[in-house]
């Protein structure tokens, strides 16, 4: 376990409560801009690729827009990264433009394959169009067997190496993953979602029950004291069952980042908290609890919202502190940066949206702030909507012109509006 640390953050800065609308046209722009034939890209001004978790994060607000050109850029990122899959399904990490080839990476990317097949059912929700039913569906099948495939202790959640999801730097994250399993969850839901829809059937030893699912998923993130102690736990080693028999504070406050044969990481990890407040898999009081300890310990300050809480030191034994080391300033893991307690705008999306599905009075006040956090520049940058920014002091420090930054932002302003980003996944 890790010993907290109180840190000063910055007071809360400054905000302009009149751009809401004016950082929706201008996400809008951003995501023309970063379109091609070849799909949706990451950042046309530095990423030359298309992504696997950017494109299909961005969709969940570029969709809704049903742009002709933004729906036809979705389209066909489907279509280019599910041509690249590997022989056994797995999805590439990105397709690189410049040199015409996919990339898979040294450890992989597990989620590019839950959220390609999120990403198909957002798109066939939006446009209705059965040619979707075709290849791409073909690949999201051959994804989501090879997701079955990462259950390396018969648990039913699956299992990820470090560095194999968006957290891909110094921060070690292995084992049952919490991120990955809520992708995993939801690209259950959906490929099920698909084939009754398409007519297509799953093989039976692939298949499973998302409500099954879900309650597998709450017995090891948010296990009860009477199953801990009765033993009537899945699959997970004792270190873990005396950790969730006396839990920090007395009780659970979140969901653990990951859990390993001998060690639970108990750091905040945002954007999959707010995911499991966003999409129900925390319980009603977890959901709370969740957001109140977002509040209390200011995780969303100066911006929505730092990835991690509170940040990792050199001597944790889960940050590789010599990977880090050689790394350019833009993707460094000091203290409040990058994924070590750096503020990301599109993770403050589904943080704002996770607000919405609470009826919390603060969605408002946040997405504002979060309008305010696209809207600052780097250096003489005109775009905004930077990749990520400063933990204490809110300054960008990473690329700008981020398609999941604009996308996320579009989703949570749409919501404002009464639309509902994630109908597709009740469909």
């Amino acid at each position: 376990m890790f010993k907290r640390k109180k840190h000063k953050d910055s007071n809360e800065v400054p905000m302009n409560t009149n751009i809401k609308e004016e950082m929706f046209e201008k996400a809008v722009s951003i995501l023309k801009s970063n379109s091609s034939e070849s799909g949706l890209k990451a950042a046309a001004t530095v990423y030359n690729q298309i992504w696997s978790r950017d494109s299909f994060i961005t969709f969940l607000g570029a969709n809704m827009l049903e742009d002709p050109v933004l729906l036809e850029a979705a389209k066909n990122s489907l279509i280019t990264l599910g041509k690249a899959a590997s022989p056994l399904g797995m999805i590439p990490v990105n397709f690189d433009l410049d040199r015409n080839v996919p990339r898979f990476f040294h450890a992989g990317a597990v989620d590019a394959c839950s959220w390609y097949i999120i990403g198909l059912a957002n798109l066939f929700s939006t446009t209705q169009d059965k040619g979707l039913f075709g290849k791409p569906l073909d690949h999201a099948i051959d994804a989501y067997k090879w997701l079955r495939y990462q259950d390396t202790n018969n648990a039913v959640l699956i299992d990820s190496m470090p560095g194999s999801d968006w957290m891909d730097s110094s921060v070690k994250r292995q084992g049952k993953v919490l991120y990955n399993n809520i992708l995993f969850a939801l690209s259950t839901k959906c490929i099920n979602n698909l084939c009754k829809m398409s007519g297509r059937t799953l093989d039976s030893k692939y298949r499973l029950d998302y409500d099954s699912l879900v309650k597998k998923f709450n017995a090891i993130f948010a296990p009860s004291e009477e199953k801990v102690k009765s033993g009537d736990w899945p699959n997970l080693h004792d270190f873990d069952r005396d950790f969730f028999s006396n839990p920090p504070k007395g009780k659970l406050l979140y969901h653990p980042q990951f859990i390993t044969m001998n060690y639970v990481d108990m750091h905040f990890d945002s954007l999959s908290n707010s995911m499991a407040v966003l999409f129900g898999l925390s319980s009603p009081e977890m959901s709370k609890s969740i957001i109140s300890y977002i509040k209390e310990n200011r995780v969303a300050m100066p911006y929505p919202i730092k990835v991690m809480y509170p940040n990792y030191h050199a001597d944790d034994p889960f940050f590789d502190k010599e990977y880090t080391k050689g790394k350019p300033d833009y993707w460094r893991n000091d203290e409040y940066c990058y994924h070590n307690g750096g503020i990301w705008p599109f993770v403050g999306g589904f943080y704002v949206l996770a607000l919405k599905k609470l009826g919390d009075p603060d969605f408002e006040r946040e997405l504002a702030r979060l309008a305010n956090a696209n809207a600052l520049r780097r250096n003489d940058s005109e775009l905004g909507f930077n990749e990520w920014l400063h933990g204490q002091t809110g300054k960008p420090l990473g690329q700008d012109g981020q398609s999941w930054s604009a996308g996320m932002y579009i989703a949570a302003y749409m919501a404002s509006k009464g639309r509902d980003p994630f109908k597709f996944l009740s469909e």
